[in-house]
């Protein structure tokens, strides 16, 4: 993983084979595991960020910039 060590994260984009079957519960299982490392998921819907690219952008800047202002 590359990028600012206060800003730690990974992020999912997925459609709503995602939210199916037993996958949520998975997500979830995985999300831990991954905060109790210190690490953010952020989920995103694909369509979500095809449709505005510079909002989803924006977001994840504004995510970045809270999570490393917090860890200083």
């Amino acid at each position: 993983m590359r990028g600012c060590k206060g800003a730690a994260g990974w992020i999912v984009a997925g459609g709503a084979a995602h939210e199916r079957g037993d996958r949520p519960s998975r997500g979830a299982l995985r999300d831990a595991w991954f905060a109790a490392r210190g690490l953010l998921t952020v989920r995103l819907a694909a369509s979500d960020v095809l449709d505005d690219p510079d909002a989803t952008v924006r977001h994840l800047v504004t995510l970045a910039a809270t999570r490393t202002a917090g860890a200083q």
